[in-house]
């Protein structure tokens, strides 16, 4: 049965105080209690408790362990928000009178990846650019992508380091491994980044044939908005930071190896052929479009974002990359 209410002492009680253990029956008696007894009604962490009352149960150990993990919650908390809110505390501000350089606008019309990446991706993500005129499009933060992306400067090592996803390919083009790589030097070429050992687990062989030097590589195509694999060549002794210039990647640059090379999606060498189609769809609406819109409204892309996270100097400025004349080559799966 159970005991009798410390308040009114007519009903059984139905609740128990974690500050003091006073047993109550009902909201007007819990606030009753605290208002009488001065109880905050939370459990205090600070509270001294002896070995015997540690071990008649599971309460206590559970009130120490759900204290440590609101503590951690709070400064995990507390972190971010000093984190973005102190970004520009300690930047360099100029003397009186000085203003400083106007940034230079950049258009949607200067380069044309910003137009592919708004095409693919419908609701307009975030982008930046970094080193050598790498276009990086962000995905919301939380997701898992987001929380796996490792890319900056190592200020240790004195570069700027990437993180790749390794997707292995078997002879049919059927995906057989997926592998994160973190922490990669731009400066390393690619067959010396690949993880290889990787490479023979997926093949299922562990022998001496499969060497990087006669893997093949690609690039994954963020941009693709045809169906099925659309992949961009890759060259084994090209370093990192070359292979990915005037490059379009999600968070990370995602890297298709095949050790036949054969059979692995629609192969392009550039962006020329998507920029092509996304201007023969839209030369036919374009002489009403001029018409019919404001010549004085101006539209500033979002591509060029601060990279806050990269305190190391760009190795080129940004500047939209040169097409080249090469065609799209299509491979049947």
């Amino acid at each position: 049965m159970a005991p009798v209410c410390g308040i009114c002492s007519k009903e059984p009680s139905k609740y128990k105080c974690p500050s003091c253990g006073m047993q109550t029956c009902s909201l007007e008696c819990v606030k009753l209690h605290k208002k009488e007894k001065n109880c905050s009604g939370f459990v205090d962490p600070a509270k001294f408790l002896s070995w015997k009352q540690l071990s008649e149960g599971s309460i206590h150990v559970n009130r120490d362990y759900n204290f440590l993990i609101n503590a951690g919650r709070h400064l995990d908390v507390q972190k971010e928000t000093l984190r973005s809110k102190s970004k520009n505390l300690f930047k360099r501000q100029g003397g009186p009178g000085k203003r400083p350089p106007p940034k230079r606008q950049k258009t949607e019309s200067e380069d044309f990846r910003i137009q592919l990446i708004k095409r693919a991706f419908p609701h307009d993500p975030p982008t930046s650019i970094k080193r050598k005129n790498t276009v990086i499009v962000s995905v919301p933060p939380g997701m898992s992508r987001a929380m796996a992306n490792k890319t900056g400067y190592d200020k240790k090592a004195g570069a700027f380091v990437w993180s790749v996803e390794w997707v292995v390919l078997a002879d049919d083009g059927q995906e057989i491994g997926r592998y994160m790589s973190y922490r990669l030097p731009e400066g390393n070429t690619i067959q010396q980044l690949v993880p290889i050992n990787l490479i023979k687990k997926a093949h299922g062989d562990e022998s001496d044939l499969i060497v990087p030097e006669k893997l093949s590589y690609y690039l994954m195509n963020v941009v693709n908005c045809k169906p099925g694999r659309s992949l961009i060549p890759l060259e084994a002794p090209m370093p990192l930071c070359d292979a990915l210039a005037d490059r379009i990647v999600l968070e990370y640059p995602t890297i298709y190896v095949s050790q036949s090379g054969t059979n692995v999606g629609d192969i392009c060498t550039s962006y020329n052929q998507s920029l092509t189609d996304d201007e023969d769809s839209s030369s036919d609406s374009s002489s009403d479009s001029e018409d019919s819109s404001d010549p004085d409204s101006e539209s500033d892309s979002g591509s060029e974002s601060e990279d806050s996270d990269d305190s190391a100097p760009e190795e080129s400025s940004s500047k939209p990359p040169q097409l080249s004349n090469t065609e799209e080559i299509e491979v049947d799966m």
